[in-house]
């Protein structure tokens, strides 16, 4: 048998290369677009995720607007109830003097 090469031999040797490197550059394609689908999805739970605090966010705004429109309406009722307590005070000292002086004539 003769060992020199032929061309249809050289042929098949390049082609099988050609597929080598072919097949290696889509394994490295494949790979990437792996990381990248990973990416993409971390992407989105990340949007997610801040969707949700968003939401969270709002709620928690929403709810402290009310506790400070309950804290208004506490303070006017504070101020409400020491107007009224001085008024009752004043009130009862008026009766004690009243009633002293009804004493005294």
């Amino acid at each position: 048998m003769d060992d020199t090469l032929e061309d249809g031999d050289c042929l098949t040797a390049a082609t099988l290369l050609e597929n080598r490197d072919l097949r290696n550059s889509l394994i490295q394609k494949d790979q990437k677009l792996g990381k990248l689908a990973e990416q993409i999805q971390a992407k989105e739970d990340i949007e997610k995720d801040l969707k949700d605090t968003k939401k969270k966010l709002d709620v928690a705004q929403s709810e402290i607007e009310q506790l400070e429109g309950a804290q208004k309406s506490l303070a006017a009722a504070c101020n409400t109830l020491q107007m009224e307590y001085k008024a009752s005070q004043a009130n009862e000292q008026v009766c004690v003097m009243f009633h002293t002086t009804s004493l005294v004539h």
